[in-house]
């Protein structure tokens, strides 16, 4: 649980919380790096990563492996199409998770836009770390590909295609029974023909159509009490597994409730809406356990907390926060990024 501790540090939090909250979704497309990926032939992984998955990894690493690209960026939007509340993971600890997995493994970036329209991130990646004379590529499944197609997201489809097959191309891994020949048969429709040189089929190995790997089957399996054995990467399970990601709140005999998730969520934003130095992981994970306590202490540290009093809750368990001066915690091994 010692290196567990990390996960509490305000820094990373805090880190990306900024950067994420820099883009505005009303504003034209835009890109902020959080870790770079290779140079040259570019490919895109777009998600909401709640959480990252071995079906994902499977995606990013395949072309990079087979020599198709020369790196990868995961690609998280504040927007997302069709997932507009956010559950699950926080954005934050989403860019955390996913900054974890791809540090020291060659290739993989990191990369956040405003918006959520395909056409309007290729636009945001062009203006930003993929210019025009490198190759972009989109990796993507059969289901993404059909709604990316679908004119119900266009005011002008035909011309929106165009603008996004401009600036992009798609590598298309379908998944759940789906194969390359259904694959053929959409981009052969008469409404898509025109668009299908510039699609093609990317077949991945066996695992990466388990059901079992999807974000929501994962949810569902760690909301019932155990991550699912190889559906995702040992970054995230260590991650579920110390903050109790995706499980359900627990009743106490008061009549309150304890969601362990939620309550460090609520402790870290708090320490992060306000300005640095902040107090060091391992003072964090103290106050953490007293918040979760099912006891009278433990339900006033919540009121003190849903009350937005960050001093009084910290002198609750004897603790004061570092005046402007003394030195913060550093990060450690997933320090956030240089903001």
């Amino acid at each position: 649980m010692a290196e567990a501790v990390r996960y509490w540090d305000p820094v990373p939090y805090a880190g990306f919380r900024r950067l994420l909250s820099g883009l505005d979704p009303a504003a034209r497309p835009a890109s902020v790096v959080v870790r770079p990926a290779g140079d040259g032939r570019v490919g895109v992984l777009p998600g909401s990563f709640n959480p990252l998955t071995a079906a994902h990894a499977l995606l990013a690493q395949a072309p990079l492996d087979r020599g198709l690209v020369d790196g990868v960026y995961f690609l998280l939007a504040v927007r997302t199409v069709d997932k507009e509340a956010p559950e699950g993971l926080t954005l934050p600890d989403r860019v955390w998770i996913l900054d974890e997995y791809c540090r020291g493994r060659p290739g993989l970036g990191i990369v956040l836009t405003n918006r959520g329209l395909y056409v309007e991130e290729a636009e945001a990646l062009r203006a930003g770390p993929v210019p025009p004379e490198k190759e972009l590529w989109f990796l993507v499944g059969f289901d993404k590909i059909v709604q990316i197609f679908d004119p119900r997201y266009y005011a002008d489809r035909e011309a929106a295609l165009r603008r996004l097959f401009t600036l992009s191309r798609f590598y298309v891994a379908p998944r759940s029974g789906r194969t390359g020949a259904d694959l053929a048969e959409f981009l052969a429709r008469p409404e898509n023909r025109s668009f299908a040189p510039y699609v093609q089929y990317l077949p991945l190995p066996p695992e990466y159509h388990d059901p079992h790997l999807s974000a929501s089957a994962v949810r569902q399996a760690c909301a019932a009490g155990s991550v699912p054995p190889g559906a995702v990467p040992v970054e995230v399970r260590r991650f579920i597994e110390a903050t109790g990601a995706f499980r359900p709140p627990r009743p106490t005999p008061d009549g309150d409730v304890v969601d362990l998730y939620g309550l460090r969520v609520g402790l870290l934003e708090l320490i992060a809406a306000g300005d640095p130095p902040y107090p060091p992981a391992g003072t964090v994970f103290r106050v953490w356990e007293g918040l979760t306590a099912a006891d009278p202490s433990g339900r006033r540290a919540r009121e003190l907390l849903r009350a937005g009093d960050l001093a009084g809750l910290f002198g609750l368990f004897g603790v004061e926060l570092p005046p402007d001066g003394q030195e913060q915690s550093q990060g450690g091994p997933g320090e956030g990024p240089p903001v």
